[in-house]
């Protein structure tokens, strides 16, 4: 049996995002990108075919089209069957490690070692599924040889030891000051009903009415729909919109609102960048943890 060299597994564009820089980090060759396309975003194809173009990647793509638990089972077991099923690899690198669809997966072929890379704000907080889930705890955590990171001086998953660090930005390390700025606001949408119980659209209607918010970013899994508020439409991942709009726009002052949302953390380093995380009692008795590290990653609280 033929070993290949290095298997990613990704299932957002945030994780195609990420997986050329960890190729051009370690200078991996020989490499193949699985996308597992659970949400259809165009953007998953955006960032795959940017990776393959980047770093000559192999890459394949399973997409999930049926309703029917039996027939999501039969469907992916058969392109585990004709794609993957018994190949070896030296490096297997996920993500989502939490994700069904990979630990089937990771059943079907072979590996030397694991590597795991952020899926977001999953990878700090104490008291998400990462580090709760006794799966994850048991057949996964101990198991890790490296895992890659975008943020700084916090506790992840894994031991800081088997960390190395990704710089998620490359274009605005040298940008030049500029006292007399422009003030643009951008709302970050998420996919409320993942985290927010009976979430109320008119509320965050409001907020956006009442603090003159320009433009609205809307998320992958996002399905609710802000008419009071211009969104902003592109192919790309918020972190690489906005590091292109500030290079090209250093002019501006750009105040960014958002819940929890890994976005906010990722950026809050960007030059011109203000955040502000909006919170009421709910979110806080939830998500406490992160409300409270936000502090590091300058970060400020809103009620509402």
């Amino acid at each position: 049996m033929k070993i290949k060299k290095n298997l990613f597994i990704c299932l957002t564009p945030y994780q195609l995002f990420l997986v050329p820089k960890i190729i051009k980090l370690e200078k991996l060759e020989d490499t193949t990108i699985l996308l597992i396309n659970l949400s259809h975003s165009p953007k998953n194809f955006y960032y795959l075919n940017q990776a393959s173009q980047e770093c000559d990647c192999n890459t394949i793509v399973f997409t999930q089209i049926h309703k029917s638990k039996y027939l999501k089972i039969l469907s992916y077991l058969k392109f585990i069957t004709k794609s993957v099923m018994l190949h070896k690899f030296k490096n297997l690198y996920i993500a989502s490690l939490h994700d069904k669809y990979i630990h089937t997966l990771m059943r079907f072929i072979f590996f030397q070692n694991l590597n795991t890379f952020d899926d977001g704000i999953a990878n700090i907080n104490k008291g998400g599924i990462f580090f709760t889930d006794t799966y994850i705890k048991k057949k996964i955590l101990n198991k890790i040889c490296t895992h890659y990171s975008v943020f700084p001086n916090v506790t992840n998953i894994i031991d800081s030891q088997k960390i190395r660090q990704l710089d998620i930005t490359t274009s605005l390390g040298h940008l030049s000051s500029n006292n007399n700025k422009r003030l643009i606001s951008i709302f970050i949408g998420q996919p409320y009903e993942e985290f927010i119980p009976n979430f109320q659209k008119n509320i965050l209607e409001k907020f956006l009415q009442q603090n003159s918010v320009n433009y609205y970013f809307q998320h992958p899994r996002e399905t609710e729909f802000i008419e009071s508020v211009q969104y902003i439409e592109s192919e790309k991942i918020f972190e690489s919109f906005l590091e292109d709009f500030i290079f090209e726009n250093p002019n501006y002052e750009i105040n960014l609102y958002s819940f929890v949302s890994t976005v906010m953390f990722n950026v809050s380093n960007y030059p011109n960048v203000k955040c502000y995380a909006l919170k009421n009692n709910y979110l806080y008795k939830n998500y406490s943890y992160l409300y409270d590290l936000m502090s590091q990653f300058n970060i400020q609280w809103i009620d509402i």
